[in-house]
């Protein structure tokens, strides 16, 4: 009986530090998101924080960031958007998809769209 109860605490005690050590490194890993990219230290933090719905489905939050993707002001991926100078007007490419079109695994500024 008493080899039993020994046996329960040394299991115990290392499901203990199994947790300790899981908790070290979920925090870790926060605090670096909080210090490279400004992520909340509490809450969700995915790519999922960029995007909002809309009627159609989803759509990008304007001035939202994660990792390498930063949205503009209007809600798209990328620099702001410059209005045409002088006496040019400016050709606009409208591209519709998804995480290809996103770049979503792309390098910043890599994505199809923007090299059109």
């Amino acid at each position: 009986m008493r080899a039993s109860a020994e046996r329960i605490k040394t299991v115990l005690t290392w499901l203990g530090y199994g947790l300790l050590a899981l908790a070290t490194l979920e925090i870790a890993a926060r605090v670096e998101d909080f210090w490279r990219s400004g992520a909340p230290l509490l809450g969700n933090y995915s790519i999922e924080s960029v995007f909002q719905p809309s009627d159609l489905g989803k759509e990008g939050r304007p001035g939202a960031h994660f990792g390498k993707w930063q949205m503009n002001a209007l809600g798209f991926r990328g620099p702001e958007l410059a209005p045409p100078s002088g006496s040019r007007s400016a050709l606009r490419v409208m591209t519709v998809g998804a995480s290809e079109t996103f770049g979503l695994y792309e390098s910043p500024e890599r994505d199809y769209p923007r090299q059109l």
